[in-house]
């Protein structure tokens, strides 16, 4: 997950301690106390074994879990109360959570149940067997076009669709695109999501990931659903350059040199994509691609011959089907977190933490929309 902070936060934001991950799963013998707010909910960690971890954040990890009853693997983001109320991140969590419950589509992952123990936060989403598009990105160096192409198209209309709902998401990166057993992308993580946002709105807050986040952002000009356009046209740089324009580790030094300095095509694309890419980039949004909505983006040169009704009902071959050896296969996961001892084990030192009010969350059926009554602007 990326960041989402005032400009003063910005400018003394560190990374968390790893010695935290680690100190979580050195105690055990507690128990484990859920929250239930209704008589009526029908999911709690008993139901569920804990196979593997996929994956680790700021706040917890992502563990692989069967439901024992149904026989059905899930992700499950498992999120401590503590570290959350020491960043003072509750609010991007709820965010999460309402949005996870309010948006289907499909290119978004689904969320499946939500609940809450006196310490701990939990999602139970889809397994995306195929992993982050950040592993395979890592391992081949940068992808051919048409690679590009198609990832591209799934995600502009997970953008289109969040775009309608007056939703920014501000996190797209290659960590939060995973992959499905076939190819096709999911995008996750909303808690940096921000609602409401209609036409003619902006807001203010500095949000996303440095590498990915639009000029407009962090110098707190006012953002608007432009922004996300804006990381397209860095992720695609990416995806087919290997890295973002101007990479620094110097923050500051990278940002300026985006703000001040043309982009640069290193390696040779073709002029469809340079020119996509450029417009993406644009670092007035008003003079953006995207500005004026997604037709914008689907029209541009670079996608001429991409039929879009077939690409919403993923009609369109994915260009890689990860190779997997059955629904178990974790190949395409990082092994520093699978081959990890899988395990929930209770902190002594959290502290218990107030309930989180209308968290707790079960789908009453595949692509049913929220519960009535649920208001995604909390």
């Amino acid at each position: 997950m990326g960041l989402c902070l005032s400009k003063q936060e910005a400018e003394q934001h560190t990374t968390l301690s790893q010695e935290k991950y680690q100190q979580e799963d050195e105690l055990d013998g507690l128990q484990v106390e859920q929250i239930r707010l209704s008589d009526e909910e029908k999911v709690s960690l008993k139901d569920f074994e804990f196979l593997k971890v996929l994956g680790r954040g700021g706040y917890g990890k992502v563990v692989l879990v069967n439901h024992k009853s149904q026989s059905k693997l899930y992700a499950m983001k498992i999120l401590r109360k503590d570290l959350i109320q020491q960043m003072n991140s509750r609010i991007y969590m709820e965010t999460e959570r309402n949005i996870l419950a309010l948006v289907k589509c499909p290119f978004i992952v689904n969320l499946y149940y939500a609940f809450q123990t006196k310490q701990k936060l939990y999602f139970v989403i889809d397994f995306m067997i195929g992993g982050e598009l950040f592993y395979h990105l890592k391992r081949i160096g940068k992808m051919e076009e048409s690679w590009a192409k198609f990832y591209c198209a799934e995600i502009i209309l997970a953008l289109e669709y969040l775009h309608s709902q007056n939703i920014i998401y501000r996190d797209l990166k290659p960590e939060n695109i995973l992959l499905d057993q076939d190819g096709h992308v999911k995008i996750t993580d909303f808690g940096l999501c921000k609602v409401d946002i209609k036409e003619g709105d902006f807001t203010t807050t500095i949000c996303g990931t440095y590498d990915y986040m639009a000029p407009e952002i962090y110098l707190k000009k006012g953002h608007n659903q432009s922004a996300d356009w804006y990381s397209l046209g860095i992720l695609l740089y990416v995806m087919l350059q290997g890295i973002p324009p101007f990479y620094s580790q110097n923050k500051r030094q990278m940002i300026r040199s985006r703000l001040e300095r043309q982009i640069e095509i290193k390696t040779p694309i073709s002029e469809e994509a340079s020119d996509l890419i450029k417009q993406l980039l644009k670092n007035n949004p008003k003079d953006r691609l995207g500005s004026d909505g997604s037709n914008e983006v689907k029209s541009h040169p670079f996608f001429n011959g991409v039929n879009w009704n077939d690409v919403m009902d993923k009609k369109v071959a994915p260009p890689f089907k990860p190779k997997l050896f059955g629904d178990r296969d974790l190949r395409n996961f990082d092994v520093t977190f699978t081959q990890e001892v899988v395990q929930d084990t209770p902190m002594q030192s959290m502290a218990q933490e107030d309930n989180y009010d209308r968290f707790s969350y079960q789908e009453p059926e595949l692509f049913v929309t929220m519960n009535e009554g649920f208001s995604l602007n909390k």
